[in-house]
């Protein structure tokens, strides 16, 4: 865990000639990391469940700042197949991305599979977004400076993952929710992959909460 103590928004650089992919972006801390990026001149590919919210953030963004470059595609992460066509789609009109934050999740839902079977929870919050920075790797290693963030929760102190139980058979009621803040506690500070070749993305799991 990275973090950069007394780091703040204001704090974020230029960001003109770079392509982020956010997710969750329509809500919430990714609609705030999809607001700095933009403010800073960032391309910001907004991937979220539903497009029609997505279009009324976009424009409630816009109005702040009208020459924002905001694009929204529809990504549900439940399904490993949505996940394979958001890529799809991105491929056929951006070369590079620079950065993937991958900040969406869900908690303290209803049991439910994922389409391929998974509970819903472990199938949205880890494998949609570990196949979704599988997939973008080789377009990540051609961005400037490429870096992949993940948000997660301090929560998982709580969890125990059975391997051998994916659908959560044997799960018992979640706890609580907690409410998640508005930035996360990480911003900087991130690891470096070293090694032959284009630049390695760097990674970095974020905290959004203490601990």
């Amino acid at each position: 865990m990275h973090r950069a103590p007394g780091w703040t928004a204001a704090d974020l650089t230029d960001q003109s000639g770079r392509t982020f992919v956010v997710t969750g972006a329509s809500s919430g801390l990714g609609t705030a990391i999809t607001r700095h990026l933009a403010a800073r001149g960032g391309q910001v590919v907004m991937a979220v469940r539903d497009t029609a919210k997505g279009a009324r953030v976009r424009a409630e963004l816009r109005r702040a700042h009208p020459r924002a470059d905001l694009v929204v595609r529809r990504l549900d992460l439940l399904d490993l197949d949505s996940v394979h066509a958001f890529v799809d789609d991105l491929h056929r009109d951006v070369d590079t991305v620079d950065a993937l934050v991958n900040n969406a999740g869900i908690g303290t839902v209803p049991r439910r599979l994922s389409p391929q079977g998974v509970e819903s929870q472990f199938a949205t919050n880890h494998l949609g977004h570990f196949a979704l920075t599988v997939r973008l790797l080789p377009t990540l290693t051609l961005g400037r400076n490429p870096v992949v963030v993940t948000v997660s929760s301090g929560l998982y102190r709580l969890g125990r993952l059975d391997l051998t139980d994916l659908a959560a058979n044997a799960a018992t009621p979640p706890p609580a929710p907690t409410p998640r803040p508005s930035w996360p506690t990480c911003c900087s500070g991130w690891n470096s992959t070293a090694g032959c070749g284009p630049p390695a993305p760097r990674y970095a799991a974020c905290s959004p909460t203490p601990g």
